[in-house]
């Protein structure tokens, strides 16, 4: 599968897919739910990564109603240098993962 995160510049909540993010945990939805990123953060991860180094991004996306934790795939770092919080971007695709009793959202 290719994952890609697609800014789409600034929108309102009026723009962001309705119950996206909800949607987007169960894994009932489909391509391309418009998000808000309401907090971005690079992290060290615990486990020792191959060549690609250790972090990782950890977000707060959110549809205007309902917020999740995600985290970014490794192969989308270098797309990530440039997002900032509040940013709207479409996701292509995820995978939500349970992680110590929590879902993640893995894009």
């Amino acid at each position: 599968a290719i994952f890609a995160l697609n800014p789409v510049g600034w929108r309102s909540s009026a723009m962001l897919t309705e119950n996206g993010v909800l949607d987007m945990r169960n894994g009932t939805s489909a391509r391309g739910q418009v998000v808000q990123l309401i907090d971005v953060r690079r992290v060290q991860s615990a486990t020792v990564a191959p060549a690609g180094g250790n972090e990782r991004y950890r977000l707060v996306i959110s549809d205007g109603k309902f917020f999740q934790q995600a985290m970014v795939a490794t192969s989308l770092h270098a797309q990530m240098q440039d997002v900032r919080p509040n940013a709207v971007m479409s996701v292509d695709a995820w995978t939500p993962n349970q992680v110590s009793g929590r879902i993640i959202i893995v894009i």
